[in-house]
């Protein structure tokens, strides 16, 4: 209803506008047939330093890795990017890198702060009973970095939001993570999650799940964690087996995710993690240089072996070339061979008539023999 609001009020901004077709692409490139393209959409260091660890740890194929490379490294006034694919082709598959890599990027924003405490600053308070409740907003760094997964089609939506953190989604020979996977197990129906990496929403009722489970519930949501870290130690009553009273025991968001004793306990794991986690990107970026490197080699000397072959071409060009003069020069030598030997015996008949050449008066008188004698001189001249 907002979009077509302000279509029909003109207010659509570049992407609005792109994808309702009120403006067409500019160019248009096809990378089955440019591979010039293809080749910079798929060079190293337009490809992300993450990616999904899903079973097998298999790559994307070479197009999946073009689309995410091109999907992330929009940055012109319209980031929009369409992939097309009928059903199995892979798309979810493509939509979990294009996830990793936007963790990444918000993880490499977060060692920029000594203190977790420090990406949250303090907006106001709201009355709430008989006191006050603080409000807090999240830094500007680490907004950005949001997936919004919508769609005419709930049961797609909901599909694609319970498979991303469910355990079979990742590759069961890593180190099982957990970051804070009961919760999102609870989140997900019972359904074994590795993380809250992704929720249903939808509508009101996937909202209020969300929210009581993720904050209120007592045995899984943050409420006890947090409590417990800044100190209160909350215990919750869970039935006997035996169906005797009740025990007291540690919610599971306590027991389950090794919550820390204190906070701080839990700055020295931040730390700890922070050095972990800037140890493999670093890591990850001189590979990523390193296979730069060889890339721009490689292209570089696919030029030089295109110029090579340029060179031959011509080359052969000139050695044709070159045959047709040498013959040309040939016949011109033998041509030349052949006047010269025709002048020798010119010269020689010039010679040879001024030996026989009638007398003064034979020649004045014009006799006979003296005509006939210049006949035969003049045409040896000309030969000559």
């Amino acid at each position: 209803l907002q979009a077509r609001g302000k279509a029909q009020a003109g207010k659509c901004n570049a992407a609005l506008s792109k994808y309702l077709g009120a403006h067409g692409s500019s160019s248009r490139c096809d990378l089955l047939e440019n591979r010039e393209a293809l080749a910079d959409a798929l060079a190293p260091d337009q490809t992300p330093l993450a990616r999904w660890p899903s079973q097998g740890r298999y790559p994307l194929v070479l197009l999946q890795q073009a689309a995410v490379n091109l999907a992330l490294g929009r940055t012109d006034s319209s980031p929009l990017i369409s992939v097309n694919g009928p059903p199995g082709t892979g798309k979810t598959t493509l939509l979990r890198d294009v996830v990793a890599a936007l963790v990444a990027e918000r993880a490499e924003q977060l060692l920029e702060f000594e203190d977790p405490c420090d990406a949250f600053v303090h907006a106001g308070q709201m009355k709430l009973g008989n006191g006050f409740v603080h409000l807090y907003e999240i830094d500007p760094r680490l907004r950005g970095f949001e997936i919004l997964v919508a769609s005419s089609n709930n049961k797609a939506v909901e599909n694609i939001s319970r498979e991303l953190p469910r355990a079979d989604a990742i590759d069961p020979g890593l180190p099982p993570p957990n970051y804070f996977r009961t919760m999102a197990t609870a989140l997900n129906d019972g359904a074994p999650c590795w993380g809250a990496a992704a929720a249903v929403l939808g509508n009101a009722s996937n909202v209020n799940k969300y929210a009581s489970t993720l904050w209120w519930d007592d045995d899984v949501g943050l409420r006890n964690y947090l409590a417990w870290i800044s100190g209160k130690r909350t215990q919750i009553v869970r039935e006997s087996e035996e169906g005797g009273a009740g025990i007291y025991e540690d919610p599971r968001s306590v027991s389950e995710w090794a919550a820390p004793e204190d906070h701080e306990e839990a700055l020295q794991r931040w730390r700890t993690a922070k050095a972990r986690f800037r140890r493999v990107l670093e890591r990850s970026a001189r590979e990523q240089a390193s296979l730069q490197r060889g890339f721009e080699a490689a292209r570089e000397l696919t030029s030089l072996e295109a110029a090579f072959r340029a060179s031959e071409a011509e080359l052969k060009t000139a050695q044709a070339r070159l045959e047709v003069v040498s013959q040309d020069t040939t016949e011109a030598d033998q041509l030349v061979a052949s006047t010269e030997t025709v002048k020798d015996h010119a010269d020689k008949l010039v010679v040879e008539s001024r030996l026989v050449r009638p007398g003064f008066l034979q020649r004045l008188l014009r006799s006979p023999r003296a005509t006939e004698w210049r006949q035969t001189h003049d045409q040896a001249r000309l030969a000559a």
